[in-house]
């Protein structure tokens, strides 16, 4: 898969996701229709997840620093790989 494909297929995921998170709306979506229609006339019923999410927790921010010492590791470690390609080829 190109990159160019895989950023097709994360942008069409954005748009309307599939699978599991899809599910979990819909499962939400129905819940809501119910409680509305069992909500006493009068009252309002105000929308709310009731399926729970399985998200990895948020990471904290990286410090340029950080983001600089992957970068140049990185960029070692793809230098070796050409390197020792060089010497294969």
């Amino acid at each position: 898969m190109t990159a160019r494909e895989l950023r097709t297929w994360a942008d069409l995921y954005a748009a309307e996701p599939w699978g599991e998170e899809r599910d979990a709306g819909n499962a939400d979506a129905l819940a809501n229709v119910l409680v509305g229609l069992q909500t006493p006339k009068g009252k309002t019923h105000k929308w709310r997840r009731y399926t729970p999410e399985y998200r990895k927790p948020r990471r904290r921010a990286q410090t340029l620093e950080a983001m600089k010492a992957v970068a140049q590791k990185f960029t070692s470690m793809i230098g070796a790989r050409r390197q020792a390609e060089r010497k294969e080829g």
